[in-house]
């Protein structure tokens, strides 16, 4: 597996592995937080969708808990997803995770999709112009960028600020949504 100067290849859990990069962002708390609370709510999912799916680090654990799911991530970052299918042959999961090239704004992302089982996402906390913006494209793009679009039903978990919201609802979670109900 290609590994390039400016990437790591790190243990993420006993049996995956990730390849990152070294000053990018980097697989983190949130990450494993939200995929374990993800397979939580949804234990039976049998069709993932993981939104700003990035280097891949919610969809591999979750494929990891949650053996009979396929899942597909939608990544707009072409240096994501390169990693992303990486990370999917390297751990031998390509035959169950799609990783996908593109904005989930766009209505063809998805086209003739069935419903989802269980959609996740960790969209950036600050809005677009807040905070100081990283030089690290990778770093930018996760922290300041929050992408919208519609589901397809479903459970949806998303990271919101220092919480989760696990609503069953049509839609996506918002970071402002006031009526998220928080999964314990």
């Amino acid at each position: 597996m290609l590994i390039h100067p400016d990437e790591t290849r790190d243990r993420l859990t006993s049996k995956l592995t990730i390849i990152q990069k070294r000053r990018g962002h980097r697989a983190a708390s949130d990450d494993t937080i939200l995929a374990w609370a993800a397979a939580r709510s949804c234990p039976d999912a049998i069709r993932v969708l993981d939104l700003g799916s990035g280097k891949g680090t919610v969809a591999m654990l979750l494929l990891q808990r949650l053996p009979a799911c396929r899942l597909i991530g939608i990544e707009a970052l072409p240096e994501n997803h390169d990693l992303a299918v990486r990370n999917a042959a390297l751990n031998g999961l390509a035959d169950r995770w799609e990783p996908r090239l593109g904005d989930l704004r766009d209505p063809t992302i998805l086209a003739g999709e069935d419903p989802f089982d269980l959609v996740t996402g960790a969209p950036p906390f600050m809005p677009v112009g807040s905070g100081v913006m990283p030089d690290d494209v990778q770093r930018a793009a996760g922290q300041h960028e929050a992408p919208r679009g519609e589901g397809a039903g479903g459970v949806v978990l998303a990271l919101v600020g220092a919480g989760f919201a696990g609503v069953p609802r049509r839609g996506l979670v918002e970071a402002a949504q006031p009526d998220a109900e928080e999964v314990a």
